[in-house]
């Protein structure tokens, strides 16, 4: 047996270069990536198929994602949310993200889907789809690409919620508080606020000071109203800035609610209505 070992030893062994394949059956192949040219919707909550892949080939694995965009974001008050559908075997599931600029991420996945959902960033003003400084549609080029293989972790993704008003008194038909449903995916969230000078509030002042109070707070609660973490959102002057608040588990919504009326008589932020921003950071 010995013998034989040593005899192999001595016959050269062939080394074959691994050649990948420069195009196959992915090439010129809309299931791996396509772009849409077109021009922004009339309304909000118009959703726009971008590209699709029904059956990636062989078993589940992992694929990478990515949304890139090419307009020149010269509208008015509308954008576009991602809706992702993906399955794997008999499981099928669908969640929402911040296209932005665009994003790339990860996905274990047999099929992916992913269209454009038209949106109005400020919640405070009508959904328009028009252009800057003109009247015509704005136009929308975005587009959706698919690779085998995962990539390394970068910026969480985040899903935005419209900008909101809250007021200190209830008045002209704005509420004193709302609330966010958590959606699919969202591991912690930040909000963005700032008061907007109402009742004779002296300054403007947002949560850009970790040690002064905005009376804009948050409640995080379950289904049956269980109060399961609350604060001032001075904190997200703070570290939580960066990375957000933790969302304890067991949440089902979020409270945003204006506390100005709880405020010191000699605080600038006394009866005065507040506009903010809800974002969430999602696990992905």
């Amino acid at each position: 047996m010995s013998l034989l070992v040593d005899i192999a030893r001595l016959v050269p062994r062939l080394r074959f270069p691994m050649v990948e394949p420069r195009s196959g059956y992915w090439t010129d192949n809309p299931a791996w990536g396509r772009t849409l040219q077109t021009v922004f919707p009339s309304a909000a909550g118009q959703q726009m198929s971008v590209a699709s892949s029904d059956k990636f080939p062989g078993v589940p694995k992992m694929h990478t994602i990515q949304l890139w965009r090419g307009d020149d974001r010269s509208v008015r008050n509308a954008d576009v949310y991602a809706r992702v559908s993906y399955g794997v075997g008999g499981s099928n599931n669908e969640f929402m993200l911040d296209w932005g600029a665009g994003a790339q991420f990860a996905l274990v996945a047999n099929s992916v889907r992913v269209d454009a959902v038209t949106y109005r960033p400020d919640g405070t003003q009508a959904y328009d789809g028009t252009g800057v400084p003109g009247v015509d549609p704005a136009p929308l080029v975005i587009a959706a690409t698919f690779g085998a293989g995962s990539i390394g972790h970068g910026p969480p993704l985040t899903l935005t919620e419209p900008n909101q008003e809250v007021s200190f008194a209830g008045g002209g038909g704005i509420p004193i508080a709302r609330n966010i449903l958590v959606p699919d995916f969202a591991r912690a969230f930040l909000v963005h606020s700032y008061n907007v000078g109402f009742a004779g509030a002296a300054t403007l002042r947002g949560n850009t000071d970790p040690n002064q109070p905005t009376y804009l707070s948050f409640q995080c609660t379950n289904n049956i109203g269980s109060e399961l973490a609350h604060g001032d959102c001075q904190v997200f002057a703070g570290a939580a800035g960066a990375v957000g608040m933790p969302i304890p588990a067991g949440t089902m919504q979020i409270q945003i609610a204006n506390e100005t009326s709880l405020a010191p008589a000699l605080d600038p932020a006394l009866n005065t209505n507040i506009r903010y921003t809800l974002q969430w950071v999602l696990s992905l």
